[in-house]
């Protein structure tokens, strides 16, 4: 801005006023933009600002990319607060089918469970380094070891068999496996100190309200006097 002030450059003044438009942009309180983790450090509620700010922007712009990007926030907030795909603490269940053959089970004289078996299963759990939640399972002399990946981190209650069906053409016994989980919610990840909020909160308001005096500046020296 300042070299295109000084030069009369119509081209460097256009560059300056794109990148303050581009960086206030980017300060809007939406993920996965930075004012969107910004937002996290100060208030939720700026989300709600960011909402009616991102329809300001796409309606001004007419941008698709955009439009992408606030379509996928809005519906992250809804599923957290308004659908809610289950409650703190409310457990949640997955079903597993795993294929095994049969023969090694009747080679044992084992008989084959019904098609409405129920029956509790051991299981051992834990998390990779990667943050993967692995469960392993076991059923003596109808599945061999098995291990599961888990959708989330949580917490698993119960581990049961629901079922069985029964491929006699490619001789396969398919076991479902129900697992009971209460998925962890890190409510700490919001847990921000008052004064650290509002120093966040008042850098936030500095460089934005900079940017708009900068956009505000360019903009009328790129007017035709």
């Amino acid at each position: 801005m300042a070299i295109g002030q000084w030069s009369g450059s119509k081209l460097m003044i256009s560059l300056a006023h794109t990148g303050f438009l581009l960086n206030l942009i980017n300060l809007l309180p939406i993920h996965p933009l930075d004012g969107g983790r910004i937002a996290t450090a100060v208030t939720r509620w700026l989300w709600l600002v960011g909402l009616i700010g991102g329809l300001l922007v796409i309606y001004d712009l007419g941008s698709w990319l955009f439009l992408l990007i606030w379509a996928m926030f809005a519906w992250d907030l809804f599923q957290k607060y308004v659908w809610k795909r289950h409650k703190p603490g409310q457990a949640v269940a997955h079903v597993y089918s795993l294929s095994v053959p049969y023969d090694e089970i009747l080679a044992q004289g084992l008989p084959l469970p019904g098609e409405r078996h129920r029956r509790d299963l051991p299981f051992a759990t834990w998390s990779d380094l990667d943050g993967k939640q692995r469960l392993r399972i076991t059923w003596e002399g109808y599945l061999p070891e098995a291990t599961l990946e888990l959708p989330g981190q949580g917490l698993v209650r119960r581990v049961e068999t629901i079922g069985s069906g029964r491929d006699d053409a490619a001789r396969k016994l398919s076991i479902h496996v129900r697992v009971e989980w209460v998925p962890h919610v890190n409510d700490a990840y919001y847990d921000v100190p008052v004064r650290t909020r509002w120093g966040y909160g008042a850098a936030y308001a500095l460089l934005a309200a900079a940017l708009g005096v900068l956009l505000y500046a360019t903009k009328h020296m790129l007017l035709p006097v």
